[in-house]
């Protein structure tokens, strides 16, 4: 297996090599050696051979009162110390003023400095960008294996992993750092203390000693709470209790209760609080259908053999968890809960379908006494009541568990879309931390590959705005009609190219969703065209930049070749199945030469025949 790529260990190799002080060395220029706070070891003077007139040494610490070289006298020894005393203080005192006089900073000083500290960061992205390239490759011909075939070749995919690139890097990295400030002591100990907050649930995560002791007993008692996996002695008509003497067992409203609302866990359906699409100032109770573990129906009924194969490994793992938790016959009762998610698997709407896309379809406002009148009870279900509750158990345990805490830690903000996140800080300190990993960010990489990188993704972001599902909302968040109905026909027109160009694109015979992927598919081409017009514009205000060091490249070439290096990925071929089967993005490969191959400027900057494969004669825009 090739070596495992770590962002970190990649930059080592350009990390400056860090020299010891100027000073630290206690021999002087001349050669002499100081010892401070320790005997003092002089030679005095010699004559012709090294040697006092009458031939023989002298040795200074001599004692000998008869026969020998004559003793010091006590006030020459207190002379000659204060002398060298204070020899050696004006040797100390004139490094001191040395140093203090080295360290200050002219302007020119520190400008010189800050010019050589963007030099080697130059050095460093140009290194980086070209290592990922493969020169071999013509940019015209396939643009994704050209700006990423280097680095391909010289990763694998680590064997915990099912994909692995450049972002996931950047990702560790990041968590790194992370967790680097969450072992850090906590310096904020009041009660509501965010950082407490934050830093004590981390460490009660990676406490392995405990969670080892603990074992499997904190679950085991969470589902003894529910009645346990068996249900022994409810009789089927049971209002919530089991006969006298028996554990309590709670009914199925009380178990949906506590798996919806105690434990955030969507089973049989999702309910969530959320804006109400048509009145942005309100929030509404929003009921969605929800209840499979497999990320998408067609896994639960066989239509290939890789289908057929998931779920074959979800059966195992499922016997598994269940046997580890305490249940018996784990075979049947796994049995059983597949059989329900299949059944569920049935009258479920695949995202990609149009019922799923049309928001207006989608949005069906009633009051509460209206959904008691059109689901007046829910254990009239056909499914048995027991294998609906071993189902709710289930979900607890498959869903992610949270433990509420009091209050919020308000002074974290987090704000994500899709599979981009960005977080922010309400504390000014953190606040004024975040303005300076910016502006350095800023210092170290030229304007062409922060627009090309993080530019085309913050335009990717607001692209989503008027995209196929975000297109549908006014300015104020609400579900409007507020295009003329030619402008919406000429939309729909432009937007069903991209659904044809993307429908073409296939991985492994598998092909591309292109009705799927439209709405990401539309925010890549606009975010790649907002931030080439972005440093257009930055161009024209401030001047051309200079050359990267070393590379051959223009810096509109390089804006490009920074988009696509966001995108350098190596997938499993597992992990590429149930992208294209589930995710609302395209393969990575494709995300990037379907956004470069309909952009004009891009076959202007690179010089692409007409109808090479990235340059097709007929081209595909939106906006």
């Amino acid at each position: 297996m090739e070596k495992t790529y770590s962002l970190t260990a990649h930059y080592d190799e350009f990390q400056e090599v860090k020299y010891g002080g100027r000073y630290s060395s206690d021999i002087l220029s001349n050669g002499m050696t100081l010892h401070l706070g320790g005997s003092l070891d002089r030679h005095m003077g010699r004559g012709r051979g090294g040697t006092w007139s009458n031939g023989r040494n002298r040795d200074l610490s001599s004692t000998s009162s008869s026969g020998g070289l004559p003793r010091w006298s006590r006030r020459e020894i207190c002379l000659l110390s204060a002398l060298v005393f204070a020899a050696g203080m004006c040797v100390i005192m004139g490094s001191m003023l040395a140093l203090k006089y080295i360290s200050l900073d002219s302007p020119l000083d520190a400008q010189c400095r800050e010019d050589c500290q963007r030099k080697r960061s130059l050095l460093r992205a140009a290194r980086f960008v070209q290592a990922n390239i493969d020169p071999t490759i013509q940019p015209c011909q396939d643009f994704y294996s050209f700006a990423c075939g280097g680095w391909l070749k010289r990763h694998g995919i680590p064997e915990d992993k099912l994909s692995y690139g450049i972002i996931t890097a950047i990702g560790e990295h990041n968590e790194e750092k992370l967790q680097r400030l969450l072992l850090e002591p906590i310096r904020r100990r009041s009660p509501n203390s965010a950082e407490r907050k934050v830093k004590e649930f981390y460490r009660s995560c990676v406490n392995i000693q405990r969670i080892d002791k603990l074992g499997s007993e904190p679950m085991t008692e969470l589902l003894d709470s529910c009645g346990g996996w068996d249900l022994v002695g409810a009789p089927p008509s049971a209002a919530g209790w089991v006969q006298e003497g028996a554990p309590q067992m709670p009914d199925f409203d009380e178990l949906l209760y506590r798996t919806q609302g105690v434990y955030s866990t969507a089973v049989f359906f999702s309910l969530t609080v959320n804006v109400d699409d048509k009145n942005s100032s309100r929030n509404a109770i929003r009921i969605d259908q929800e209840g499979l573990t497999l990320p998408e129906r067609s896994l639960y009924l066989g239509q290939d053999e890789d289908s057929v194969k998931i779920l074959a490994a979800y059966k195992a793992l499922m016997e598994r968890l269940l046997s580890m938790l305490g249940a018996h016959n784990a075979t049947q009762k796994s049995k059983e809960i597949i059989q329900l998610e299949t059944r569920l698997a049935n009258i479920t709407v695949s995202e990609y379908e149009d019922q799923r896309k049309d928001i207006s379809t989608m949005y069906n406002r009633i009051t509460l006494r209206e959904l008691q009148h059109i689901a007046p009870n829910v254990r009239t279900a056909n499914t048995r009541r027991k294998t609906q509750k071993l189902h709710l158990h289930s979900g607890s345990v498959g869903g992610e568990v949270t433990r509420r805490t009091q209050g919020a830690p308000g002074g974290l903000m987090v704000f994500s879309h899709g599979s981009h996140v960005i977080a922010g800080a309400k504390y000014p300190l953190q606040q004024t931390l975040f303005n300076k990993g910016f502006n350095n960010v800023l210092l170290l990489l030229d304007r062409s590959l922060n627009y090309g990188g993080i530019g085309a993704i913050i335009g990717h972001e607001l692209t989503h705005g008027y995209d196929d599902w975000g297109g549908q909302y006014d300015r104020h968040g609400n579900l409007k009609q507020w295009w003329t109905e030619e402008s919406y026909r000429k939309f729909q027109k432009k937007a069903e190219c991209i659904v044809k160009l993307y429908d073409n694109f296939t991985v492994y015979n598998q092909r591309v969703n292109g009705r799927l992927t439209l709405g990401e598919n539309i925010a890549d081409m606009g975010g790649l065209k907002l931030a080439y017009s972005a440093y257009q514009k930055w161009v024209r205000e401030h001047g051309p930049e200079r050359p990267l060091p070393g590379l051959k490249y223009t810096h509109e070439q390089l804006l490009f070749i920074a988009f696509a290096q966001n995108w350098c990925m190596k997938r499993r071929s597992q992990s590429i199945y149930l992208q294209l089967l589930t995710d609302k993005h395209a393969p990575e490969h494709y995300r990037v030469i379907g956004s470069v191959s309909q952009f004009d400027e891009f076959s202007r900057v690179f010089h692409c025949p007409k109808d090479s494969p990235m340059n097709p004669a007929s081209k595909c825009s939106v906006w």
